[in-house]
């Protein structure tokens, strides 16, 4: 077997389609239980994250899989950070798959992780804007926002394209281009941490975001983009920073009010 099950995390949904293929086909679902326990995908083997098998095949849009899987006792318990089948399979993509795991009751619409992040926000990050709708109808509201205040937006600067990050604002997201979570951090801050030199450019020119926007702890998208380790996303942060912020010697003439003229003697 090519892979363990702490390998699965790192692995796209088709790779990991291929994955249960090659893994299961062979096997008649009575034999699963002792077959996957030998490989060390059993119901009790999690990676370091509490993720198990059934997380994966959720992720993986793959129906029957995740119902022989619960069958045979596998449970959709939440990892480490209180995600269940239910996020991996809003994260994985597979719409037919989630309104399945749903209207099963194998888990539920309203789910939070340990952030408070919810299915909307795991579909975000995976960019998928029709399972995002889907939730919506289903009484979701698309700009709920997590514990620590952060919404659907930056969750999707963290792997959506800049396509659908832009239908994503029309879909209700309009009034949270400028929202900024506990920390202060904004979309702009978030997009210049992710790395997303295009996506920095396109929020300020066509959504007018101010480049010189700080955080509680005053630090500015130059800050962020620095920790990005990318030299393309700090060249374009810096120069947006320095074409709109004023001059500091103009600062400190706003600041420090000049001093009366001195009257000359006669």
């Amino acid at each position: 077997m090519p892979y363990t099950l702490n390998d699965l995390k790192t692995l796209t949904s088709e790779e990991l389609r291929s994955f249960f293929t090659e893994l299961l086909e062979p096997l008649e679902p009575a034999d699963y239980e002792l077959t996957l326990s030998g490989l060390g995908f059993g119901k009790d083997d999690k990676t370091p994250e509490d993720a198990s098998l059934l997380h994966y095949a959720a992720s993986a849009g793959l129906i029957p899989i995740v119902d022989t899987l619960i069958q045979i006792g596998y449970a959709n318990e939440k990892t480490k950070i209180g995600a269940d089948i239910g996020h991996y399979a809003a994260f994985g993509g597979n719409l037919e798959a989630l309104s399945y795991i749903l209207d099963k009751g194998y888990a539920e619409k309203n789910a939070r992780d340990t952030q408070g992040a919810g299915l909307i926000h795991y579909a975000a990050r995976g960019g998928h804007l029709d399972i995002i709708r889907y939730l919506v109808g289903k009484g979701l509201d698309i700009s709920a926002t997590t514990a620590y205040g952060a919404d659907a937006l930056q969750y999707a600067v963290q792997g959506a394209n800049i396509k659908d990050i832009q239908t994503l604002i029309t879909l209700g997201l309009q009034s949270r281009l400028r929202a900024a979570d506990d920390r202060g951090n904004t979309l702009l801050h978030a997009a210049a941490g992710a790395g997303r030199h295009r996506l920095v450019s396109l929020l300020i020119n066509t959504y007018h975001l101010d480049p010189t926007i700080e955080n509680l702890e005053k630090q500015t998208i130059v800050d962020f983009a620095s920790r990005s380790d990318d030299a393309k996303t700090i060249e374009v942060c810096s120069q947006y920073f320095s074409e709109a912020a004023p001059p500091k010697d103009v600062e400190e003439e706003v600041k420090v009010a000049p001093s009366s003229p001195r009257r000359s003697s006669t």
